[in-house]
């Protein structure tokens, strides 16, 4: 029984590890830009809003008082109605686009003349110009910029600098999802909150063992557990911005 506790304490720690965020950091009046670290899939998750006319960009880990960087801080933008991955020059210059866009877009929304955008990476893409995200409490300096229209252009004193602390305080995960019958013998129903339409679903034994990983959506919310063996397993529900654990008991 102690062999037993200790396995399904290891497993848990699977979790409970490095969920840490920015939460929102404003930059200025209606621009803010959020970064959520995710230790257990080693992914970061940047929610950045704005004005729908504008164009927008934060430079990682770059001081102000030294004008568009020493050359080479990663930058990422939003313009020309797309997500950009790129490196300051060191000058007045835009800009350089760089070769590999590590930036997955999942949401980019408008409303009421706000955007709302949603994306994700790798917290190490092993891109010499990509910052890489700590699973640590930390913090970085930001330089932000915006410009009129939705093609980058000259910004003029649309800019400015803030510090951004990644803090397990700061990060919410959701509360909203349930899941039932538990314990269960044949299937597993998963509650939706009303503005979740779609989930990422992972579950680990006791080992730490993946044992089932899938998409789920509210229109099908339901998991066949058949075939797993009797036993508790620990389910991880990922929506664009946190995860929530539950524990699973399969008779």
């Amino acid at each position: 029984m102690k062999n037993f506790t200790f396995l399904f304490f290891m497993a848990s720690l699977l979790f409970t590890e490095a969920q840490i965020s920015t939460g929102q950091v404003t930059l200025t009046s209606g621009y803010s830009v959020q970064f959520d670290v995710d230790g257990t899939t080693s992914t970061v998750t940047m929610t950045m809003i704005g004005p729908s006319n504008v164009w927008l960009g934060v430079a990682l880990n770059t001081q102000t008082g030294n004008g568009m960087g020493f050359g080479g801080e990663d930058v990422i933008l939003y313009a020309n109605n797309q997500l950009i991955d790129a490196s300051l020059t060191g000058s007045n210059a835009q800009p350089d686009i760089i070769e590999s866009q590590d930036w997955s877009v999942s949401s980019n929304t408008v409303s009421g003349g706000v955007r709302t955008l949603i994306a994700t990476r790798s917290l190490n893409t092993f891109d010499s110009v990509d910052y890489v995200f700590t699973t640590s409490t930390s913090s970085f300096p930001m330089l932000w910029a915006k410009g009129s229209g939705s093609n980058l252009n000259y910004h003029g004193s649309n800019r400015g600098g803030v510090v951004a602390t990644l803090s397990t305080d700061k990060y919410q995960a959701p509360k909203s999802f349930s899941v039932f019958p538990n314990p269960a013998s044949d299937v597993l129903n998963i509650s939706f909150p009303e503005n979740k339409q779609v989930v990422h679903i992972s579950v680990f034994d006791v080992l730490g063992k993946l044992v089932y990983k899938n998409q789920i959506s509210r229109t099908r919310p339901q998991i066949d557990i058949n075939g797993w063996s009797p036993g508790l397993y620990l389910m991880q529900i990922k929506t664009e911005t946190a995860i929530e654990t539950k524990q699973i008991i399969k008779q």
